[in-house]
């Protein structure tokens, strides 16, 4: 299975939801980096309470995250790139990868 809108990592669950996205990437951004659209989201799996709770944790870090890493020049939009945008060890997992002025993000609880 595949997100129709988001990061198609090959290390995603099978065994429990993922909710992916295509975020707009806005390089001179002050404090909000990425730009969610309501249409370009997705989930694979059966939405339950983790999901739920986990992706408004998960996306207010992956904002972040880029916010720091394009002010620091460790993300860099004009180049195709893998980022853990967050791993907390217990709880979730956030990856991203920028391309073409988009950041394509995965959310899965553990």
């Amino acid at each position: 299975m595949q997100l129709t809108f988001g990061y198609n990592r090959t290390d995603l669950p099978e065994d429990r939801p993922v909710w992916g996205c295509r975020a707009i990437l806005k390089v001179d951004a002050r404090a909000y980096p990425l730009d969610f659209v309501w249409d370009r989201k997705s989930v694979i799996g059966e939405v339950d309470d983790d999901i739920k709770r986990v992706v408004p944790v998960a996306t207010e870090a992956a904002q972040k995250r880029v916010l720091r890493g394009l002010r620091d020049g460790s993300i860099d939009p004009r180049e195709t790139s893998d980022i853990k945008l967050f791993d907390d060890g217990d709880e979730y997992v956030c990856w991203g990868r920028a391309a073409g002025g988009y950041m394509y993000l995965c959310v899965w609880a553990k």
